[in-house]
């Protein structure tokens, strides 16, 4: 349960950013003229059915085509009514209804609903699950697609939720202390968290900067049953109800099962206007300045708060396309800026948020360095006037266009193939802004037509208008030793801000050309081609001895992902190369590639839907490269150039080197990470590769440290493997490959080159106080140098852990009110480290620490007392399985599951079938390693209570 928007919704800001309301017409020819007034349509997504149930309850219910990577139907009710709608003496009443849902209703008593689901092979927090926000709260279900008899269960828990909830008594007493263990999780306990304050000051003068949905301690401590009822009651009506499914469904027996139910309940009492409140709009800049205690680094803000935009008209779609656009233009100077030598910033990032009435807000975030944010600040506000008098280039317009073009694309392909979770909360995102529900293959069409008739006068003019100082934010974000430093208040901002509007502004600075930055191709040929056509692999031999592993995949149409994995051995046989290992991508990406530099490379690459990833891990790294049919030759060039290239730019590494030492010096400063470097050097015995380097140990690299980091690449490893899945045309595949990668000299160790050892703990408990008024952070680890990694044991402890995290939960959560979230997980590294850790993590009142533990200990000896039954393995195993086929319906989760099934020594096709990779896990071994793994194994307690 939780109190923000989902992660998986972000992806479709930009899209609904710019979506139009009502109606459906022909989409605007590319030659049709831009009117004011003229009212924008987009085509409704026909795959969605919307209709109204008996009682008035809106039902959107989206069929999607059986494409094999949609394993679930989804199912979410949306009521619109959150912490917004709170009477002051309520404030957390919203966020406590949502709780209560899970803890008893008519048809089921108490927590017979996470039971219930739990047995079905379904999994609290991640198939059923419910959060609430400013104005909606929503209940989510996830079923499996092969368990067709849970969904009129479903229906039944649907109108549960909407009228049937009991409150009972002796329930919400308890879970008052659950909501405030989750309170004190979420950083409420003590000093007002950053994020906190700052959404306080941008909602300055209305009802939500008093109305965060987790609510004030003192009223939800005190809820009693009557209270939550009255809310309940008063805003779960029917006609502040939607209920949304997604997935290979026939809508009509949906609808028939929805209006069974949900279709009659009434509403219980009588109907309460609300109006939203609404921002005030301001003359002027506002400044804000805030410290972050716990910041590594510091940051700062520009936000550019927009009207409300009434985005049926093409002149509101107009202003939302080139205020995004204007701000792309903005960040990509300040990054190039970031590169010049002796640079007051690291970096610029585009902002696109929303403010909690509506009204959208574009800016840019940057980050100073470190000592320099006075000059940083004079930095961004010299690039918002340079951008407010001169405007933008025609390059510029034309790059920036194609970015964003770029990403509606590669959006609209994934969306094509996405599994049905996607799709519903796409939906939700759409119904939470009161838009249609619309086709997003047409909105970059609409887009590309609105946009192709405007002039350059007419962007520039736009931006003389829209950077203007009012309604306009500047935020600094500062860590401790800046902000004693400094001494900055709102006033010390506008004195720079007003002094560079007031100064002289040059035109803008030239873009950066084209530049070679070498040839790395190395060409070579496929010596040999095996199919195995039973589990849909085939394998292709290099005359390099690298082996190409294809898996033809059609989830998103076009995209092909490779993913190069050097796995097997150490990379470290000098540890100083360990901070010339993390500072390579970075360089890497500064310096950029295919002949450009790392601003126009990341401009280039989303501008034809690729990204690049680098992580070089120790003992395994991995480098992957997604790209559509089309441009399959750049990515293969790519992935050789970064394997293979032979010279680092000094400059490079210098702004690197400063970054990486500003950024760590910091953060060794804060008590988090004093605690974390002790922890680490605890639990490692300061084996470099698993203990943080330090500043100074980034500020020592050298060129010719950094370039044998950069041999260790195709050098420090045993074994060698390019995956690839997607949409291949093997042609095109073939001839990239001969072209750049087959014939790149790749070598490995005689044995592991540098191998590490069990650490031996000479404490058992570490403990650091920082804050003992807000919580505890507590983390219990387990060491076991003698359990095998075997296929079989990593299975069984997967198991374990899923297994005896459902009995922390009920015993330290559900029963003793002890914590928010707790669970077993474990800490695997490869066969050359014998030391397997498993950890227990948790947070707490710090006044409770060792009543949790002895709750915590309580448990463990439950693994000896209870052993778990043959029926909870089977469940357990079964809920695994669920979510690795969640997994798989991913190009992605495909790759993460051969990388795994490479590391463990499972054949390479059990990747598909988690019923094989999963079947080693018997009761008897599940219970076993419960002996060894927590009972008989080492144990070291970290407490550490921090402001979060």
């Amino acid at each position: 349960m939780g109190l923000n928007r989902m992660r998986a919704l972000r992806a479709v800001v930009w899209l609904v950013f710019l979506v139009g309301v009502q109606g459906c017409a022909a989409l605007l020819s590319p030659t049709s003229t831009p009117q004011a007034d003229q009212a924008v349509f987009y085509a409704p997504d026909e795959q969605i059915t919307d209709v109204q149930l008996d009682n008035g309850v809106r039902a959107l219910v989206k069929t999607l085509p059986d494409n094999g990577a949609r394993p679930r139907v989804e199912i979410r009710l949306h009521v619109a009514a959150g912490s917004a709608q709170e009477e002051a003496h309520e404030r957390g009443l919203a966020h406590f209804v949502e709780h209560m849902a899970f803890n008893g209703t008519e048809r089921f008593p108490r927590q017979d609903i996470i039971r219930f689901f739990e047995a079905a092979g379904m999994r609290f927090g991640q198939d059923i699950n419910a959060y609430t926000s400013f104005h909606e709260t929503v209940y989510t279900l996830s079923i499996p697609l092969d368990r067709p008899d849970l969904l009129n269960t479903a229906y039944d828990l649907l109108h549960d939720w909407a009228q049937g909830i009991t409150f009972a008594e002796d329930a919400v007493m308890s879970e008052r202390g659950v909501i405030l263990e989750e309170w004190r999780a979420a950083g409420y306990a003590g000093d007002e968290p950053v994020w906190l304050q700052h959404h306080r000051f941008l909602h300055a003068g209305t009802p939500y900067s008093e109305r965060y949905p987790i609510g004030v301690r003192e009223v939800f401590t005190a809820a009693t049953a009557e209270l939550l009822r009255g809310y309940y009651d008063r805003w779960y009506r029917p006609e502040l109800m939607t209920v949304v499914v997604s997935g290979v469904v026939e809508a009509d027996a949906v609808l028939a099962g929805l209006n069974e139910g949900l279709g009659q309940f009434k509403a219980r009492t009588p109907a309460v206007r609300y109006d939203r409140a609404v921002t005030p709009s301001y003359a002027d800049t506002r400044y804000q300045v805030v410290n972050d205690p716990q910041a590594a680094q510091s940051s700062m803000v520009f936000k550019q708060v927009l009207s409300r935009l009434n985005l049926n008209t093409e002149k509101d779609v107009l202003a939302a396309l080139q205020a995004n656009l204007l701000m792309e233009v903005l960040a990509t100077r300040l990054n190039r800026r970031a590169t010049q030598a002796d640079s007051a910033l690291s970096d610029g990032q585009v902002l696109q948020d929303r403010l909690t009435d509506g009204k959208s807000v574009v800016g840019v975030r940057i980050t100073p360095r470190a000592q320099q944010e006075d000059a940083a600040l004079q930095v961004v506000a010299e690039e918002i006037e340079r951008l407010r008098r001169y405007g933008i280039t025609e390059q510029e317009r034309s790059t920036a266009f194609g970015v964003a073009m770029g990403q509606y694309s590669s959006l609209v392909r994934y969306l094509e193939g996405a599994p049905a979770n996607v799709h519903a909360n796409v939906m939700l995102s759409l119904l939470a802004l009161d838009l249609p529900m619309t086709r997003f293959d047409t909105i970059a069409e609409v887009e590309q037509a609105l946009f192709s008739a405007l002039t350059l006068e007419e962007i520039n003019a736009f931006a003389e208008t829209l950077l203007l100082p009012a309604d306009q934010v500047i935020a600094a974000f500062l860590t401790d030793e800046a902000y004693a430093r400094l001494a900055w208040d709102a006033d010390a901002l506008a004195k720079v801000t007003d002094r560079v509007r007031m100064g002289p502004i040059t035109a803008p600075i030239a873009a950066a050309a084209l530049r070679t930055t070498g040839s790395y191709s190395h060409p070579g040929a496929i010596v040999a081609q095996t199919s195995d056509t039973d589990h849909g692999l085939e394998y292709w031999r290099m005359s390099n001895n690298l082996t190409a592993v294809i898996h033809p995949t059609t989830v998103e149409r076009d995209k092909v992902y490779l993913r190069f994995v050097g796995i097997g051995g150490q990379m470290v046989s000098d540890p100083a190369l360990v901070p010339a290992l993390r500072l390579l991508p970075a360089v890497f990406q500064q310096q950029g590639a295919l002949d450009r530099d790392g601003v126009d490379l990341s401009a280039y690459l989303t501008t034809q839907e690729m990204t690049l990833d680098i992580q070089l891990g120790i003992p395994r790294f991995e480098i992957q490269v997604a790209t559509t049919q089309d441009t399959m030759d750049d990515a293969v060039r790519l992935l050789a150039e970064v394997l293979s290239r032979s010279t680092i730019d000094p400059t490079a590494l210098t702004q690197v080197q400063q970054q990486y030492a500003d950024a760590y010096r910091n953060f060794d400063s804060t008590p988090a990470g004093r605690f974390q470097r002790s922890v680490a050097e605890t639990l490692f015995g300061g084996q470099p590769p698993f203990t943080p380097p330090g500043a100074d140990d980034f500020s020592n690299v050298d060129l010719a440290q950094m370039q044998a980091a950069q041999r260790l690449l195709t050098e420090g490893q045993t074994e060698y493997v390019l995956l690839v899945v997607g949409d291949v045309d093997t042609i095109q595949l073939q001839n990239a490959l001969t072209d750049h990668l087959a014939g790149l000299p790749l070598r490995s160790p005689e044995q592991p080159i540098w191998q590490t050892g069990t650490a031996e703990w000479e404490e058992t408990r570490i403990e650091q106080f920082d804050n003992p008024n807000e919580r505890a952070d507590v983390t219990v680890y387990f060491s076991t140098p003698d359990v095998e990694l075997t296929p079989e044991n990593f299975a069984a402890n997967r198991v374990l852990n899923d297994l005896f995290s459902t009995r922390l939960l009920q015993e330290v959560r559900e029963q003793a009110s002890l914590v928010y979230s707790i669970g077993a997980s474990t800490l695997w590294s490869l066969p050359q480290r014998p030391q397997r850790l498993n950890v227990i993590r948790f947070s707490t009142d710090p006044e409770r620490t060792d009543e949790a533990l002895a709750r915590v200990q309580d448990v463990l000896s439950t693994l000896r007392s209870q052993p778990f039954t043959e029926q909870e393995v089977v469940d357990a195993r079964q809920r695994l399985i669920n979510g690795e086929r969640d997994n798989l319906a991913r190009n992605t989760g495909l790759l993460d599951a051969m990388i795994w099934t490479l590391n463990i020594g499972t054949p390479l096709w059990y990747f598909r079938q988690p019923e094989l990779s999963l079947g080693g896990a018997t009761t008897e071994r599940v219970n076993a390693l419960g002996e060894a793994m927590y009972l008989q194994a080492e144990r070291l307690t970290t407490v550490h209570s921090i402001m979060p």
